[in-house]
């Protein structure tokens, strides 16, 4: 097989701080979007590896899917094919000198419990900021045990906020859980760059912005973002700031707009989306995409108090004429979900759950007039126009989620659009 290795001497600036720093080291990347934080992260991962034959890494992301397509990808452009062994069945990386690579999901309810018993010389989180599994990031800290090789943490997040759990963690510098000293700020264009001391040695924090220098993306395209994207999304996915709208999350949808009366054609691509509750709602929009990618909300099952067999029995009457490509339910939905998939059938599937990247790609499709909701979704509407973010904490600089009222419809919407859109 041939591949197009990547060149390393082609490096961007942050690059070269990131694979200049110590092997024993905590390592966050911070930025926004197309700043190759990802390669950059396996580029030192790869020498790390390469220099100590006993070393053993879990590179960990919210999904395998995501592992697959970003990680092994990105591994698959930087190491030579004849310098290791790639396992599909135990999703490991074996490097020619027995270094180790093991692929883990982050939202598996079982991660802890695959951690627990095994001895790490690191770890490398990739898109810190989806990653909800509080129990795991703490628990990979107990296994850093491998004696004689340097211990080397990794976390890249893109811009925005890192998840709290994350955030307090690896970027706070004088939060509770973890302690980094002796910082030293440097500033130098769009790169803020942060050295210190801490607990597991020595700590390196990369803050980076979006620019022809520091990225893949153009002036032009730069230019074109800015224009296009929400103002609160272009500030965390290209400036790589911490800032987030007030009030309403979806100020960008517009009632007398993005609500109106259609038929449904059938030659569009019909999919579902649920989120699961019981006393809270459990909740089924059906949605249409045409040609051109627009959303067509064609209706809502919106209903508390009943079990998995009733709502299906409900869902089944509705549109069963149509033809689904998928159904993407709530992947936290456990029980709940294995029994949807034996009792409604067809293809369903747990949808994508980054909460914050999902709401920008529906906010989005607001901006962007790509959205269209039937009169009939009225839980729907009515979510879109109440739902806000949560009070800021003081000391905070945004708000770290929406609230979680008045968002069960509104997490349905978000299942099949990010889910299609990643």
């Amino acid at each position: 097989m041939n591949r197009q290795l990547f060149n390393p001497t082609k490096l961007y600036p942050q690059q070269k701080i990131l694979l200049g720093s110590p092997d024993n080291s905590v390592i966050v990347a911070k930025g926004g979007a197309g700043t190759a934080k990802t390669t950059g992260g396996v580029l030192k991962l790869y020498e790390y590896l390469s220099r100590y034959p006993g070393a053993y890494i879990l590179v960990i992301m919210q999904t395998l899917n995501q592992l697959r397509m970003v990680f092994k990808e990105t591994w698959e452009s930087i190491a030579p094919e004849k310098h290791y062994k790639y396992s599909d069945m135990g999703n490991t990386i074996t490097l020619y000198n027995g270094a180790k690579i093991s692929l883990q999901y982050g939202e598996l309810p079982s991660a802890v419990d695959r951690v627990r018993g095994v001895n790490l010389s690191g770890y490398y989180i990739i898109q810190a900021e989806s990653l909800t599994n509080e129990k795991l990031i703490y628990e990979l800290d107990q296994r850093v045990r491998i004696q004689g090789i340097p211990h080397l943490r990794l976390i890249d997040s893109n811009g925005g906020h890192l998840h709290r759990v994350c955030s307090r963690r690896y970027s706070n510098f004088d939060s509770a859980e973890f302690i980094a000293t002796d910082i030293k700020k440097t500033e130098s264009g769009p790169l803020t760059v942060y050295r210190g001391k801490c607990a597991f040695g020595n700590y390196l924090y990369i803050h980076i912005k979006t620019t022809p220098e520091t990225s893949v993306y153009t002036k032009e395209v730069l230019d074109e973002n800015k224009r296009t994207m929400p103002e609160a999304t272009y500030k965390r996915m290209i400036l790589g700031l911490d800032t987030a709208d007030e009030g309403l999350v979806y100020d960008e949808f517009d009632r007398h707009v993005h609500v109106k009366e259609f038929e449904i054609n059938e030659g569009w691509k019909f999919y579902r989306g649920i989120d699961f509750g019981y006393t809270n709602p459990f909740v089924c929009l059906w949605i249409g995409i045409d040609a051109d990618g627009n959303y067509f909300v064609f209706d809502e099952w919106y209903m508390s108090k009943l079990l998995v067999p009733e709502h299906v029995t409900a869902i089944k009457g509705r549109w069963d004429n149509l033809e689904y490509l998928c159904t993407y339910a709530d992947p936290s939905g456990g029980a709940m979900l294995g029994q949807l998939m034996d009792d409604l059938g067809g293809n369903i599937e747990g949808g994508y759950n980054n909460r914050q990247w999902g709401r920008e790609r529906v906010k989005m499709n607001f901006k962007q007039d790509k959205i269209t909701i039937h009169p009939r979704c009225e839980n729907l509407i009515y979510e879109l126009q109440v739902n806000e973010w949560k009070t800021l904490k003081s000391g905070n600089e945004v708000p770290e989620d929406s609230q979680k009222v008045n968002d069960h419809a509104l997490d349905a919407l978000r299942y099949v659009i990010a889910s299609l859109e990643i």
